[in-house]
């Protein structure tokens, strides 16, 4: 029996036309030639969840354990697509504060206790080497007790959008980055007393919950730190924060917690001792010459050269659903001399994005950065 561990479903919908669902009549010298309507076509990927062989337990690694991991794509749209996919993977937890050692934070995104009624600040986000809010990101919230408050911070590549709260109370705060030099999320919290708690959990990446069981504790301080290899490029992160305190309400930071975006040099726990490899499929390629690295790219082999793979659509019923469907199988080991103690407890996490695009009129080549020879 298969087991389901994460959730990939991804519906990929791209409208792939000149002119969708509108008309076009002509003329000539002699008469009306008439109507004729042209109807866009459409690239729809879908993504099974990803499904695991049965030779490892893997909620209980050991070092040396190793498996399979496969995920199915199925083109149900009308055109022939091109498909590509990237990994993201890595470590949450940590079990020793040295993982923070090395830690560089870039920015956070900051939520804590003001002084009410003062103009004091209590949400923000703060740029590397100052302690206040980047300017346009200091906001005013007033915290209710024992109450969860949503929140949400997502990175496309370019801006960090925060926004704490729901409906017309949210807040929502902007911040553009200069660079994308981050791989790492550190979530701290912090109550300087016993009568005061704060709690940020049910928390979620990219659709992959975070358990609250990998934070750590010591002296009011509470850390999760979370390793992806691709979170410089984009993520979404969720989850609620509940502050409460007995007596008189807490001011000053004395309730607090922020989200840390930086990079570690020195990881206690680093993703190379993770090993993947394509299993049963000649026909994916990582890195494929001329375009984007870091994706797998399905492949079919020309003159003895592997160039970009056509999966037929569905117009006309010319491919059945077998036709249509791909799968992309990893072999996953965990190195038993790199995997120590430290790693004990800790949790691994992968996810698979696919991205799909129509197989004609140099889409793929125009949306994938297929770099171009100067040489005739």
């Amino acid at each position: 029996m298969r087991k389901k561990i994460i959730f990939t479903m991804m519906a990929l919908t791209m409208a792939i036309a000149m002119v969708a669902g509108g008309t076009m009549a002509w003329f000539t010298d002699e008469a009306d030639a008439g109507e004729t309507t042209f109807t866009a076509g459409t690239v729809i990927l879908e993504a099974d969840e990803a499904v695991l062989g049965e030779t490892v337990t893997w909620d209980n690694w050991n070092p040396g354990d190793e498996g399979t991991v496969e995920w199915g794509f199925i083109n149900e749209g009308t055109k022939a697509i091109n498909l590509r996919a990237k990994l993201d993977k890595g470590w949450i937890g940590i079990q020793s504060l040295e993982d923070l050692e090395t830690f560089n934070s870039v920015l956070r995104a900051m939520a804590r206790i003001g002084v009410e009624g003062s103009g004091d600040w209590e949400l923000g986000i703060i740029q590397e080497g100052s302690h206040s809010p980047a300017q346009g990101t200091q906001n005013h919230f007033t915290w209710p007790k024992a109450t969860a408050v949503p929140f949400k911070l997502t990175f496309d590549g370019e801006v960090v959008t925060y926004i704490v709260g729901s409906g017309d109370d949210a807040i929502t705060m902007t911040y553009a980055v200069d660079e994308e030099d981050f791989n790492d999320i550190v979530i701290t919290t912090r109550s300087t007393s016993e009568a005061y708690s704060v709690l940020v959990n049910n928390l979620m990446l990219d659709g992959i919950e975070l358990g609250a069981e990998n934070f750590i504790e010591e002296n009011g301080w509470s850390y999760l730190i979370i390793r992806r290899e691709n979170l410089g490029e984009g993520f979404v992160l969720t989850g609620e924060s509940t502050m409460d305190w007995e007596g008189n309400r807490p001011s000053r930071s004395h309730l607090t917690y922020q989200i840390e975006l930086g990079n570690s040099t020195e990881p206690l726990l680093s993703p190379e001792n993770v090993d993947w490899n394509v299993i049963g499929n000649d026909n994916w390629i990582l890195n494929l010459e001329g375009f984007e690295t870091g994706y797998y790219y399905y492949v079919v082999e020309e003159n003895e050269e592997n160039v970009l793979g056509r999966i037929a659509g569905t117009y006309g019923d010319e491919a059945d659903e077998d036709e249509r469907t791909r799968t992309l199988s990893f072999n996953v080991y965990l190195k038993g001399e790199e995997t120590g103690n430290e790693y004990q407890g800790a949790k691994y996490i992968f996810s698979l994005n696919a991205e799909a695009v129509q197989a004609s009129n140099g889409a793929a080549e125009a949306m994938w950065g297929l770099e171009v020879s100067d040489e005739e």
